[in-house]
């Protein structure tokens, strides 16, 4: 009897829910930033902790985009990618320290990581859309603005950019190649 009882015993304690988990509620957004859409679900006992937890994730992402996208006509980049070939601009400390890491990885990859890479890039995708390989003399053209030695950077918040826009994805697209190694 004592075993059947501990059986039996065992067997309504799985049955029972666990209290912690009883309680979590599914809190799911989704939102749209920098080009594509962030879908976020957490599971938490305090849905409005939950909430409060993602749109500060989308505060931040909201900041950055601010920054570096170039879908966004006034983030930093886009401002920065207008003045191309035109002068020196004030940079904000992050796109300035971001410039002058991917500065550095070029060099240290002998320029088979580029930022400014961005001429070529719009060539490709033009080409592509029509059906046809770009013309030699155009890639000539694009390949002339194209190069990390041409962006100079002064101080501690100014740089120059000759003529190239800088292409946040090739960064993007870097981290991705390095993420996947690892």
């Amino acid at each position: 009897m004592t075993k059947a009882l501990q059986l039996l015993t065992l067997f309504l304690w799985f049955l029972i829910p666990d209290p912690v988990s009883a309680q979590l509620h599914e809190v799911h957004e989704v939102h749209y930033q920098m080009g594509t859409f962030l879908e976020f679900t957490i599971w938490h006992s305090d849905a409005e902790f939950a909430r409060n937890l993602m749109r500060a994730a989308v505060q931040d992402v909201h900041r950055l985009d601010e920054t570096f996208s170039n879908f966004a006509p006034e983030s930093a980049i886009s401002r920065l990618n207008r003045q191309a070939g035109k002068g020196t601009v004030s940079l904000p400390s992050k796109l300035y320290d971001l410039l002058k890491m991917a500065g550095e990885f070029s060099a240290k990859t002998s320029g088979y990581f580029d930022v400014t890479v961005g001429p070529l890039v719009g060539l490709w995708h033009e080409s592509l859309s029509k059906g046809v390989l770009p013309a030699r003399d155009r890639w000539a053209e694009a390949k002339q603005k194209v190069g990390y030695e041409k962006i100079n950077l002064y101080g501690q918040s100014y740089g120059t950019i000759g003529g190239s826009p800088i292409e946040a994805a090739a960064i993007r697209e870097a981290k991705n190649v390095l993420a996947a190694k690892k």
